[in-house]
Formats: structure tokens, sequence, C-alpha cells
């Protein structure tokens, strides 16, 4: 497991459903993001509640 620091800009490669996550603001939900490799941590998926897309919908195409 990686922590990035808040702020960090992140490539998000897909999208899947899976445990629902609660950010500390108290936006729910089950989307979770694939993201690239960064210079602060390894590929992995992170919880879409954690990240600002701009939307509670998938912004990137599912996971195979």
């Amino acid at each position: 497991m990686a922590n990035l620091p808040h702020g960090t800009a992140v490539l998000i490669v897909c999208t899947t459903r899976g445990d629902v996550v609660v950010s500390p603001d108290g936006r729910g939900s089950d989307l979770w993001n694939y993201i690239a490799p960064t210079d602060l941590g390894p590929a992995g998926f992170i919880p879409d509640a954690w990240v600002y897309t701009g939307t509670d919908e998938p912004t990137r195409p599912e996971c195979a």
C-alpha cells in the first residue's frame, strides 16, 4: 500500500466498482480508479471518493 500526498496529480487508466469508501468530506462512492505509477508511488487502485475528477461518474473505461 502506498500513500500519495494531498494534491498529487494522477493519471486514471480505467475504473471499476467495488467496496464503498467515504471521503473525509462525507462523499461515498463504490467507484475505484486504477492509476498509472507516479514518481511518488506505484500503479494501483485508489477510491474515487479520494480523487477530485469533477464528477461522481466514471471518467475512464471499465478495467478489463
